[in-house]
């Protein structure tokens, strides 16, 4: 294939109201924010297509939380309880359909500081737009409960 003919294809992740990637839609930004259901503009998150090619070991990761969370950090010990992380395709999100709020971001391993959407009480902010799905994805790591050095 000749340089000319080959297509820059931009990572991104795919929301679905249906099972089997079907439904409406809506492209998460893999900006590390934290959105409510309502700013997906979908009743539910039945379904996640993860369009990710090569991106030097990084991965993508969308989290599904069951209920609003409220602190900056999410503790490890939520996962499987107050939130879900999906890191390939999923045709059923099975209970995590019903999902309070969505998050994306690419892993790459590196653990990254707290940003400057952190209020003073160390509370989450919980967007309801969606960022420019055009941005440039934020490599992070999740916090997992413990210090900034680990």
């Amino acid at each position: 294939m000749s340089t000319s003919a080959r297509q820059t294809v931009k990572p991104e992740v795919t929301l679905f109201s249906g099972p089997g990637h079907t439904g409406d839609r809506c492209v998460l930004p893999l900006d590390g924010s934290t959105y409510s259901l309502k700013a997906t503009g979908l009743a539910k998150i039945v379904s996640v297509r993860v369009d990710w090619p090569g991106h030097e070991g990084a991965k993508p990761v969308v989290r599904l939380y069951s209920e609003v969370p409220t602190r900056y950090e999410d503790v490890a010990a939520g996962q499987g309880t107050t939130f879900k992380d999906f890191t390939a395709d999923s045709a059923d999100t099975g209970r995590w359909a019903g999902a309070k709020c969505v998050k994306g971001y690419a892993d790459d391993g590196r653990r990254q500081a707290m940003n400057s959407l952190v209020d003073p009480q160390g509370e989450r902010p919980i967007l309801d737009v969606l960022a420019d799905s055009d941005a440039k994805p934020e490599f992070s790591r999740p916090a997992t409960g413990r210090g900034l050095f680990g």
